[in-house]
């Protein structure tokens, strides 16, 4: 069984995250933060399950809310070490229309 670290920059981004989408509506930092639990523990019982994106990085997204939890897995410790939370998409209104681009992040990653 893998216990798992959020890094200190993956701490704060949960955080700031969760705080925006509490003062969006009452109730909604608390399932954005049940989501990325969801995903942890998914994570956690498959680690492998995600394909590795840029060297030892693994990439994986919440179901509900845009977010990517980038991670790195430490066999020898049963260890997922979760790097970075993300944003992946930003609403933009075109012509009335919502779409959701990628983000191409590359930055913040640490070795092990």
């Amino acid at each position: 069984m893998y216990s798992y670290i959020l890094l200190p920059n993956a701490y704060a981004e949960l955080i700031n995250s969760w705080e925006w989408y509490e003062k969006k509506q009452i109730g909604l930092g608390d399932r954005f933060r049940e989501e990325v639990g969801h995903t942890i523990q998914y994570i956690l019982d498959h680690p492998y399950y995600f394909q590795l994106k840029h060297k030892n990085y693994r990439e994986a997204t919440t179901r509900i809310f845009p977010f990517l939890l980038v991670y790195v897995i430490n066999e020898d410790k049963n260890l997922v070490l979760i790097t970075a939370i993300f944003i992946v998409a930003e609403t933009h209104y075109k012509k009335g229309k919502r779409h959701f681009p990628l983000f191409n992040i590359k930055s913040g990653l640490v070795n092990l």
